[in-house]
């Protein structure tokens, strides 16, 4: 069903949409925690169950989203390490920041490793049956979430697949179990996005603020929080005056 070397191929305006509401989705919510971290506002504003829900949500559909793209990329070897390169950068500047609040292995530490991941292993995935793979993962996704749930382990370093050690904290933390399977199955999507096999509406569907948005994702991502914490912390400042 697969191939290596797939055409280029129309823009699907569509992903853009959905990519960029996820996106201020996202921005919402890092906006809501900023509120709360520095406006005092109440807590349960940010930690309760509608607001988990929608948070966990957005990031499985950004994550498939992401997954779903690798399929057609011409090179997922060059988009994984332009990935990883900014998720590092990112680390960097958070460290400087601040040494004990920063990013260790976000959302754009599991984006780029999955698609460096996917880039070496898709000759081996590629010959799963392509039905076959959407249990596969599936059942990867639930085993992989009781997994890192109910194992504890004191071995540093295994923050990246999911078993922080105590005292690990990341201001962003997605890791590579379950998150990696979750990509994986955005891959399984592909074929049926790529190669239109949803309802012809799906691909009629369009927003321009939304597709400019969705088509800058990256940039929009890394700029929209400097700026509401900025914004934020100024507020701060006056109404603590």
């Amino acid at each position: 069903m697969r191939n290596a070397a797939l055409p280029a191929r129309p823009r699907i305006k569509a992903l853009d949409v959905i990519r960029g509401f996820l996106i201020i989705g996202m921005m919402l919510d890092h906006l809501l925690y900023d509120c709360v971290m520095y406006l005092d506002a109440p807590y349960h504003l940010f930690e309760n169950p509608i607001r988990m829900t929608l948070h966990y949500i957005g990031a499985y559909l950004f994550v498939i989203l992401s997954g779903a793209s690798s399929y057609v990329s011409r090179s997922n070897w060059k988009r994984g390490a332009e990935l990883l390169g900014i998720a590092l950068l990112l680390t960097l500047i958070t460290w400087i920041g601040d040494h004990d609040y920063f990013i260790v292995f976000g959302i754009l530490h599991l984006l780029a490793v999955s698609t460096l991941l996917y880039a070496l292993l898709r000759p081996l995935i590629d010959r799963i049956p392509w039905k076959i793979q959407l249990w596969l993962w599936i059942a990867l996704i639930v085993g992989s979430s009781i997994l890192t749930d109910v194992v504890k382990t004191g071995v540093p370093g295994l923050w990246i697949l999911g078993f922080p050690t105590l005292g690990f904290f990341s201001t962003d933390y997605y890791p590579l179990l379950p998150w990696l399977f979750v990509y994986l199955l955005g891959t399984w999507t592909g074929p049926v996005i790529f190669e239109r096999r949803l309802p012809p509406w799906f691909y009629e569907i369009r927003c321009d603020f939304l597709e400019q948005i969705g088509r800058y994702s990256l940039w929009v991502y890394l700029l929209h929080q400097p700026i509401i914490l900025g914004a934020v912390m100024i507020l701060a400042d006056i109404l603590s005056k």
